[in-house]
């Protein structure tokens, strides 16, 4: 629709170890996402699929 003011929103990344303990954290203001892309999926393999999101943002802070 063009409202690019109102497509924004602020958010928050947090990096889990392997026991699911929070060990960073940032804090990012004004984005959005400009790209998102998925597996591509095929019958006969069995790898993991990975999701990717690259988010544009106005200022980024690390927390923790």
């Amino acid at each position: 629709q063009g409202a690019v003011d109102k497509a924004r929103s602020n958010g928050t990344i947090i990096m889990y170890d392997q026991k699911f303990e929070p060990i960073a954290q940032w804090d990012f203001v004004n984005a959005w996402p400009s790209k998102i892309s998925g597996p591509a999926l095929a019958s006969d393999a069995n790898a993991v699929g990975i999701e990717e999101m690259t988010i544009v943002h106005e200022g980024i802070k690390r927390i923790k």
